[in-house]
């Protein structure tokens, strides 16, 4: 029994004072103040002695209670030689930030660390969860949940020797709200990105935003549209079919468009599509063909009636006047053409509709054929056309039907009189009945 009590008691003190494990310093003489650098103040009584290797050095004691926590001073020398509780297989053998603790890092939490190293594991093991989380490019850690790294995207002046992602003017200006948004280098590619997109979205909430920015960090889709264009007020990335800014092609505004971004403020597209309105536009005519050219529609279409005019159709390729007379186009037209009346009709005159021009362009008509003599087909007229193109003037038709004249044809007199004698004949056996 007395033989085990000096056992007991070296068991005792090798588990109280535990030498460390032998590390590297940077001299051979560890007792020498600098060689192994500090050891922690806390607990005290820590020193560096010689390790059981030549030329290497080791703590003297490592602290009973561990050295995950609860030091003051710890360095990555003094935790590899007192390692704290390792994370699986991960050794805690570097000093956390406040050096307070020997924590299971894959590398240093000092300045020694690799670069772009960083690591979600790391941060937290050597800051806490007060810089928990890794920034998108590694090199460091921060508070919030990384932002997503945006898409690549070519910035206009990086064809320019010496240009870079950040270089002033080369990309636009990130916007300012969220903070902290730069542009980066997408790598080979040559292009940049947005290093790290807002966690919130991009929907809403920024400020500066530019259609660059929103293909880097797009905002949500609409269907098949990306929101890729940030919208008028530059606080949102929007699913517009073009961009909301200056460099829109010509006439491609639409209602949806319009209102995606400008909002319900000016949500309205002119009817020739060049530009959005507060108020609803004017119904415009209907689509008409005025040359199968392409060109401006005021260069191909006939003239329109004073005060008038003619617009891109929404129907490409077509045409339409931009708003029509709101008191219609039976009378008071000044210089009307087929092509005008087809745009703006007039009255129809039961399954005929009025879509043609009559002879003195001052109203559209419900002719069966233009009133044109020269584009109408030949020997067409009617006593109905007649009276419709040319009213009572020459509102007959001859008896070839190839024009129109003041006084009725031979054919439509012999009918005439055929009706006023059948009307007499009738009128006398009725008296004679009675």
């Amino acid at each position: 029994m007395k033989s085990l009590k000096p056992i007991l008691y070296l068991l005792l003190v090798n588990q109280i004072f535990a030498i460390g494990q032998d590390v590297r310093c940077s001299g051979t003489t560890c007792t020498t103040p600098g060689t192994c650098g500090a050891t922690p103040t806390v607990p005290s009584g820590l020193s560096w002695q010689n390790g059981s290797t030549n030329e290497l050095c080791a703590i003297n004691n490592c602290p009973a209670g561990g050295t995950s926590s609860g030091l003051t001073g710890a360095s990555d020398l003094f935790c590899q030689s007192c390692p704290g509780t390792p994370d699986g297989s991960i050794p805690a053998k570097y000093a956390n930030v406040a050096q307070t603790g020997c924590v299971a890092v894959f590398d240093s939490c000092g300045n020694s660390r690799a670069l772009n190293s960083w690591t979600d594991h790391d941060c937290l093991g050597c800051y806490g969860p007060s810089l928990q989380y890794a920034r998108t490019d590694k090199t460091g850690c921060q508070a919030n949940v990384p932002m997503d790294k945006g898409n690549e995207v070519p910035c206009a002046g990086l064809a320019s020797p010496g240009a870079s992602c950040s270089s002033q003017g080369f990309c636009p200006d990130p916007p300012t709200v969220p903070a902290n948004l730069k542009w980066m280098s997408a790598g080979a590619s040559g292009k940049c990105v947005i290093g790290d997109c807002p966690p919130d979205g991009t929907n809403s909430g920024l400020v500066g935003a530019s259609d660059l920015f929103c293909q880097s960090c797009p905002g949500t889709s609409n269907g098949s549209a990306k929101a890729i264009y940030a919208n008028s007020a530059k606080n949102a990335c929007v699913a517009s079919s073009y961009t909301c800014g200056s460099s829109r092609p010509d006439h491609t505004w639409t209602n949806a468009d319009c209102l995606i971004c400008n909002g319900p403020s000016v949500q309205y597209a002119k009817t020739d599509r060049t530009g959005c309105l507060v108020n609803p536009p004017p119904i415009p005519g209907f689509d008409v063909t005025c040359s199968t050219l392409p060109s401006e529609c005021k260069d191909v279409c006939p003239n329109a009636p004073k005060g008038l005019s003619w617009q891109i159709g929404s129907t490409q390729g077509k045409c339409n006047i931009q708003v029509c007379p709101s008191a219609g186009t039976d009378s008071g037209i000044q210089g009307a053409s087929d092509l005008f009346c087809q745009s703006c009709p007039g009255t129809p005159k039961g399954p005929i509709k009025a879509v043609y021009a009559n002879f003195d362009m001052t109203a559209c008509v419900a002719s069966s054929a233009t009133c044109n003599d020269f584009t109408r087909p030949s020997c067409t007229w009617n006593d109905n056309d007649c009276l419709t193109c040319y009213g009572q003037t020459k509102q007959y038709a001859t008896e070839d039907k190839c024009r129109c004249q003041s006084t009725p044809s031979t054919s439509s007199s012999s009918q005439s009189s055929q009706k006023i004698l059948v009307s007499t004949i009738i009128l006398i056996s009725s008296s004679l009945l009675f």
